[in-house]
């Protein structure tokens, strides 16, 4: 069970067998990350060679200082150092925002993120998600890599495990 940081809230220990990761927060969980709630917004992902995942969900309005504090955070709870890292969310279509400045756009932004893990030369994966909200899965893929499944934003209560529609992962050469 992971535990998730919000810079506005703080700590607070995750629940249950997923993490949820909400806006402007990060976390880390050894089986699965969920990112609620992606339109405008973008989530990145890294993963461990035992498979812990530790991310980030940012939104368009966060600013690069909110970008980096939150990798600080999560970048320690993967004991094996990062091996992989992957961005899901509106990667060619920005609005403005943190990922419009410079070295944060797609896809210096995959450079940019590399560096600030202090992995420069790991795989980098992306899913450049459809028009519109969704529910974000990131699960650990056997071997490397990772696997990622969307479905259409919950509503109220929300519902993390039925409905979930695997995507396929792009490689970032």
């Amino acid at each position: 069970m992971g535990t998730q940081f919000s810079p506005r809230y703080g700590f607070r220990a995750g629940g249950g067998t997923d993490e949820i990761i909400r806006e402007t927060c990060g976390g880390w969980n050894a089986g699965r990350l969920v990112y609620p709630g992606v339109s405008s917004c973008t989530t990145i992902t890294f993963r461990d060679g035992a498979g812990n995942l530790a991310g980030l969900h940012l939104a368009m309005s966060d600013t690069l200082i909110m970008a980096g504090r939150l990798i600080e955070l999560v970048r320690p709870h993967l004991a094996g150092g990062v091996t992989a890292v992957i961005h899901v969310g509106r990667m060619s279509d920005t609005l403005g925002g943190w990922n419009t400045q410079p070295g944060y756009d797609w896809p210096a932004q995959a450079v940019t993120v590399r560096g600030l893990v202090n992995a420069p030369a790991v795989p980098t994966y992306y899913v450049d998600t459809p028009h519109g909200g969704y529910d974000v899965q990131v699960e650990p893929a056997v071997g490397a890599g990772f696997d990622v499944a969307l479905k259409p934003q919950s509503g109220h209560p929300p519902d993390f495990t039925n409905g979930w529609m695997p995507v396929p992962v792009n490689l970032l050469p």
